[in-house]
């Protein structure tokens, strides 16, 4: 009979429930900036503008990096 491997039985679960713990931390971090009505803030201009950017460019790297998980 052979042992169990510390990595797979220890570590990978462990790895994976905290990486779904992030990751549901992180869904909820993007849903709430979605709600910013940054339009609608007495900001200059240019950094509206960054922010949007920002948003979109995290939400599409939230997307890309859990679609590559999940395949």
């Amino acid at each position: 009979m052979s042992q169990n491997c510390l990595t797979c039985d220890v570590i990978i679960p462990e790895l994976r429930d905290r990486a779904d713990l992030l990751e549901a931390e992180l869904r909820g971090a993007l849903c709430m900036l979605d709600l910013v009505k940054i339009e609608q803030s007495s900001l200059v201009v240019g950094t509206i503008e960054q922010f949007i950017r920002d948003r979109d460019e995290l939400n599409k790297t939230f997307k890309r990096l859990t679609n590559a998980q999940n395949a």
